[in-house]
């Protein structure tokens, strides 16, 4: 019997044919080389499964099953896995060649970690980057522990993850019923019980603005959802710091789904989870800020313009000014053989 490899690396894959090469030339490109990667064909339509069936190496292993939605792939993909620890990479997605060897790193240090991840750069298809990391989950520090996940705000994202085998065990996979926010609703669940690792060294890359990514994209049921999750972690009786922390990022999330809502143009939407913000939190300022935002849509985009204008600084530093080692030969990212 054969000895299982340390990582398992779940792609799964619907209608990626011009990107999913380049997702798997990333993974095989890993300094670190003890993984296997489990690629589920979630019913695609166009050449994705063939590119696929036609990689020789050993470590490639591709499942196929009826379309059932990204959530459903990646708890195949989990099921199918051998290693101890598990890794999820979207099939339009890519890593940096020392991904692994960074988490072999965490691990090294923080052994008790239930999860760990890096930062990573957010890229769109014209080559613009930004940064993407938070220094204050950990206090200022560019590496450490993030005991309390709810203060810290988001440091995971799915392409920039790894969990450990027995901890998914325990919380469970990815909720099948959402098609958005999935990936943050299992990060809940894992930080309700345990703590993560984390650095702000970037060695992944999340492509935005691609065609079909469901993934990537939002659905009004995404916050009902979330909502759903973080009362009952509240019920099961969390430590007191979780506690107040997850009624934080309770608090946090609706507010920014009725900003999102406005800015999408879908009012009705707004309207009910105002109302639902306005019951649970009826002493917040915010009250009368929203209902202005909703009856004046403009002041709501004026508002999340700021958070454009500091993306907008990150393209210009990392794109132009101070590129990444990795990005400083121009061409397309696209064209990759295997």
């Amino acid at each position: 019997m054969t000895t299982p490899p340390k990582y398992s690396v779940i792609v799964p894959l619907f209608n990626k044919e011009p990107y999913v090469l380049r997702a798997l030339a990333s993974i095989l490109k890993q300094t670190q080389p003890d993984f296997e990667v489990v690629v589920v064909d979630d019913g695609s339509t166009d050449g994705s499964a063939l590119l696929v069936s036609k990689v020789v190496d050993g470590r490639v292993r591709l499942v196929q099953q009826a379309n059932a939605g990204v959530s459903a792939a990646r708890n195949r993909g989990i099921r199918e896995a051998r290693a101890p620890f598990i890794a999820f990479l979207d099939a339009d997605d890519e890593w940096l060649p020392d991904f692994l060897a960074t988490i072999d790193q965490l691990i090294d240090h923080y052994p008790d970690a239930g999860a760990y991840a890096t930062a990573c750069w957010f890229i769109k298809e014209t080559g613009e980057l930004r940064f993407a990391g938070n220094r204050k989950a950990l206090g200022g520090r560019r590496e450490g522990m993030v005991t309390n996940y709810f203060r810290g705000g988001n440091i995971l994202w799915a392409c920039t993850a790894v969990v450990r085998a027995d901890v998914l065990a325990r919380v469970g996979g990815f909720n099948e019923r959402m098609s958005s926010s999935e990936d943050q609703q299992l990060w809940l669940r894992i930080a309700s019980q345990s703590s993560f690792a984390y650095t702000n060294a970037a060695k992944t890359l999340y492509h935005v603005g691609v065609p079909g990514s469901l993934s990537k994209n939002q659905s009004p049921s995404g916050i009902d959802e979330m909502l759903k999750t973080c009362d009952t972690l509240l019920l099961a009786g969390l430590q007191s710091g979780r506690a107040v922390g997850i009624r934080l990022f309770l608090q946090i999330s609706l507010r920014n789904a009725i900003l999102a809502s406005v800015s999408a143009h879908d009012l009705d939407h707004s309207r009910r989870l105002a109302e639902l913000y306005a019951s649970r939190y009826p002493a917040s300022r915010w009250n009368g800020l929203l209902r202005r935002m909703i009856a004046c849509p403009g002041l709501c985009r004026l508002y999340l313009s700021r958070k454009r204008l500091v993306g907008g600084w990150s393209y210009l530093r990392y794109t132009y000014l101070f590129p990444p080692v990795w990005n400083r030969s121009k061409g397309s990212r696209k064209a990759v053989s295997l």
